[in-house]
């Protein structure tokens, strides 16, 4: 009986750590899809995200919120749709949690050579972290390597730090939405 409620902790305790787990792709974060208005984000999160009052000029709005238990920042662009109304749409999503992986399994720490060599074939850029300034320190030690998606017009970002992975952003090719 004993060994019966340990294996049923554990299970139980595996159950959580795979709820926590979250699939990120060059489209979507888990449930939050790129392109969907600011007010299916805020459903998805229970939340009330409020941008930055401006005017009808079309610019980019960026926010961190809170998703299950990570940290997530989100960038909204305003453009004019079909219609000529000012639509709200998520256009990027980075997030540098350990609970992210790919559906191919691709997760943080894994490191920057063997991601290469699971995407071979694959439309690739490797570049320095452009977000850094030319001064930062260690700046030589973070890098980005891009995939490209042009059948969704999106991409996404895998972050290293010294060859490990450490952060995802997945994002719209597309302006607005």
């Amino acid at each position: 009986m004993k060994h019966a409620s340990t294996l049923l902790l554990l299970f139980i305790v595996c159950i959580k750590i795979q709820a926590q787990i979250q699939t990120v792709s060059s489209t979507r974060f888990d449930e939050i899809k790129l392109n969907i208005p600011i007010d299916s984000v805020n459903r998805i999160l229970n939340s009330n995200i409020r941008l930055k009052a401006g005017s009808n000029d079309f610019r980019y709005d960026t926010v961190w919120a809170n998703y299950k238990t990570d940290s997530i920042q989100l960038v909204f662009s305003r453009y004019l749709n079909s219609k000529g109304q000012i639509e709200t749409n998520l256009v990027s999503m980075f997030c540098k949690s350990k609970n992210l992986k790919t559906r191919s399994g691709i997760k943080p720490g894994d490191n920057k050579f063997d991601l290469i060599k699971k995407l071979d074939g694959s439309t690739l850029r490797i570049a320095p972290d452009w977000h850094l300034p030319d001064d930062y320190p260690e700046r030589k030690l973070y890098s980005i390597v891009v995939l490209y998606d042009y059948t969704n017009n999106s991409l996404l970002n895998f972050y290293f730090y010294n060859n490990n992975l450490y952060g995802f952003e997945c994002a719209s090719m597309e302006e607005g939405g």
